[in-house]
């Protein structure tokens, strides 16, 4: 054993020897043999991946000429061990590789909270830690240190808080050293094709780095993915392509350190290539693969910007990926997710030249979306812009199609009056057709349906609306305007409920079609009394709304059905916060149409309440915002107006403004609005001690009410009179 200790002794510095590695590995052998001769032992060496060749040698010794000591030795390292050792991953006698799994999310979780001890982390924040540390534990808790040194993240009473936005998380600076020294390490033609792959992305195709490849690297390249994947880089993945293989990754932030290792000319020429091998493989699926295929020409050119002045190839660069932004932006508006739409086109509009022949295309889809998002100030000087440059430039086709978009942009802000509307339809309508743009005809024709709705002839709407439906072009915009029809005109409730259902069964779970259909089936389920469904509908409605950036409608939701509904449901407080909160964020849009509607509706609600005064500024808001020909909101105010003086004792002129409110709904085919509107007068001619002509105004509500259907008016009809007169 005195020949052993001086042996350890001399390797350890403790004492002036010499030792060969061989005689070192021997004494160290030979000692652990002596203690696993007392009780089995376990020897454990962490971080072997630095471990230096004669540390390498002395493990190995071990593992292979231990025979029949007890003795477990166990060996924690990086994968970048196996690239000094790759006999180490298998086949030695009695040893096995352990390859540990990612965390998943909870156990990250854990890793963080066990982190940071018993102080509290938003969830938000750990949140967003574990999806950047992709179940790295070593990942996780660089950048929990990052945040907390940098600043970021600040202790205030027992809790962490965040000082700014975390949507984007640089990576701390040891670990893309410790990425930069592995690729680092790896031989030329490995490293060549992790930053080919990286230009596609975390999830790459063998095809793609092939294709921007040098002839050397195409031959070598099966080898080195298999390579690759031995080293735990790479991992084998689904394949978007039939013939291709695809591969992943092990971590987003391998594929950056690669990324971020080539200069930004070999990026450039590299994005380019890309696109080109994409649009070739793509085939007849181009379009879906039209929003990579921009963003790849959209970063070539903008690399290309950063090394110098742009010249013509570059200004072609920038012209393709403006076009191809532009049509997926189109595509994503046509769905109506108007946040992806608003990305793709605002970025297509940076790359084009203020006078290029497209800008006026996507200006004009760019005020579609701006309209949508309840931007009315803006989207009316974007669609402005639209008409002007396309006159301009002479492109009849999207000077029409813009100026339609304004026109119903401005009938919704100003609530234009419908003769001022009509003429101008009726010739955008007739050059459209000339022009022989359906898309833009279509639409032309879908407006026309949405007058004669506001008109109140709901039923001829409806059958315009039916022909564009069965035309087989995207009707997702008519499906909307229908659903109103259905619940506002004259077909009964739950034959209405059955023709949206019937339309959402065949369109399966679209978002944009939920949202638009899901109000109209709610209000109906509203109609007919069974109000839990009904609130769960418009409460889905309104949050797709919201989540596909659709403001204006999302609030529509709230002010025109949902507030109403919980009206009806005889949830007054309730209906009466809805339709406040529908109505200033309307109005503070700019919106007239709608908002004085829902000022309308808010008024008659606050009257039920009992607080007249407060709902006299309302109805007043209802007829001063709305057109002479919006009879919805002129009835609204007239009905508030007649209930508000009866409460005066007027009763005259109360029962003028009430019987007002019925000639205007009469005129229309708003069946619901009919029977309404006279239970407004017999509450009218109740205050006025005129029980049975009050009895009969019920009655009459009734029989309308009835005819839709709407089983929970009637219910409430009997109610509005004391029991001796209902």
């Amino acid at each position: 054993m005195a020949s052993i200790a001086q042996r350890l002794a001399a390797a350890i510095g403790l004492m002036e020897a010499r030792a060969t590695p061989e005689e070192t590995a021997w004494a160290a052998r030979r000692f652990l043999e002596a203690v696993a001769s007392q009780q089995p032992l376990i020897v454990v060496i962490d971080d072997l991946q630095w471990a230096e060749p004669a540390m390498l040698d002395l493990v190995d010794h071990i593992a292979t000429w231990t025979l029949d000591a007890p003795i477990l030795l166990i060996g924690l390292a990086r994968e970048e061990l196996l690239d000094a050792r790759p006999a180490w991953g298998g086949g030695k006698r009695s040893t096995t590789t352990i390859t540990l799994e990612p965390l998943n999310e909870t156990e990250s979780g854990d890793l963080v909270a066990n982190l940071i001890g018993g102080t509290q982390l938003p969830g938000s924040v750990r949140d967003r830690i574990v999806a950047a540390s992709e179940g790295n534990p070593l990942f996780v808790e660089e950048l929990l240190g990052m945040l907390i040194d940098e600043g970021v993240l600040v202790a205030e009473d027992g809790h962490w808080k965040p000082v700014r936005d975390l949507a984007q998380l640089s990576v701390p600076p040891t670990i893309n050293a410790l990425l930069a020294a592995r690729l680092d390490g790896l031989p030329s033609l490995e490293r060549a094709v992790l930053e080919r792959g990286a230009v596609e992305g975390k999830v790459f195709h063998r095809g793609a780095v092939s294709e921007l490849g040098a002839e050397a690297e195409r031959r070598e390249l099966p080898l080195q993915l298999l390579a690759l994947t031995r080293k735990e880089l790479l991992r084998p993945d689904r394949s978007d392509f039939a013939g291709e293989e695809a591969y992943r990754f092990r971590h987003l932030l391998i594929r950056d350190a690669a990324y971020q290792a080539m200069p930004k000319a070999t990026r450039a020429e590299l994005h380019a290539r890309f696109a080109d091998w994409l649009v070739r493989v793509s085939g007849d699926r181009l379009a879906e693969y039209e929003e990579i295929i921009a963003y790849h020409l959209e970063q070539a050119y903008l690399y290309r910007t950063e090394l110098g002045p742009p010249d013509m190839a570059a200004a072609e660069l920038a012209e393709a990926a403006a076009r191809r932004l532009a049509n997926a932006g189109n595509r994503a508006r046509l769905r109506r997710d108007m946040h992806a739409a608003s990305n793709l086109l605002d970025r297509a509009l940076r790359l084009l030249d203020a006078r290029d022949a497209d800008r006026p295309r996507i200006l004009a889809y760019v005020g579609d979306v701006l309209w949508e998002a309840a931007d009315y100030s803006e989207a009316e000087r974007v669609l402005s812009e639209a008409v002007d440059l396309a006159r301009e430039l002479g492109d009849e086709r999207w000077a029409a199609r813009a100026e339609l978009t304004l026109l119903e942009l401005r009938n919704s802000s100003q609530h234009l009056e419908m003769a001022d509307v009509e003429p101008r339809l009726q010739s955008l309508t007739a050059e459209l057709a000339r022009l022989e743009d359906e898309d833009g005809r279509r639409e032309a024709v879908e407006f026309a349906a949405f007058q004669l709705f506001a008109l109140g002839r709901a039923a001829k709407a409806r059958e315009l609306l039916e022909t564009i439906m069965t035309e087989g072009a995207d009707p997702s915009r008519s499906r909307g305007l229908f659903s109103s029809v259905l619940y506002w005109g004259p077909t009964p409730a739950t034959e209405g409920i059955a023709m949206i259902q019937a339309i959402l069964d065949r369109s399966g779970p679209e978002p944009y079609i939920e949202h638009l259909m899901f109000r109209g089936l709610g209000a109906l389920h509203g109609l007919t009394g069974s109000f839990e469904r009904a609130r769960d509908l418009l409460e889905r409605s309104r949050l797709r709304g919201l989540e596909l950036g659709m403001r204006f409608r999302a609030e529509g939701v709230k002010g025109h059905f949902l507030g109403p509904t919980e009206r009806l449901a005889g949830n007054l407080e309730r209906a009466a916060e809805l339709m406040r909160e529908a109505y200033k964020s309307m109005s503070a849009a700019g919106d007239q149409a709608f908002a004085s509607t829902t000022a309308g509706e808010l008024a008659l609600c606050l009257i039920e309440l009992g607080r007249f005064d407060e709902a006299e500024p309302y109805a007043r808001i209802a007829t001063d915002t709305a057109s002479s020909d919006d009879f919805v909101s002129q009835a609204l105010f007239h009905a508030a107006t007649g209930r508000i003086l009866a409460s005066r004792r007027a009763f005259e002129e109360g029962e003028s403004h009430a019987r007002e409110a019925i000639r205007l709904v009469d005129a229309s085919d708003y069946v619901t609005y009919q029977g309404e509107m006279r239970l407004e007068l017999a509450r009218v001619l109740d205050a006025a001690g005129r029980r049975e002509e009050a009895e009969e105004a019920v009655r009459q509500a009734i029989g309308h009410f009835e005819a839709k259907g709407a089983t929970a008016w009637i219910t409430r009809a009997h109610g509005w009179l004391p029991p001796a007169s209902a």
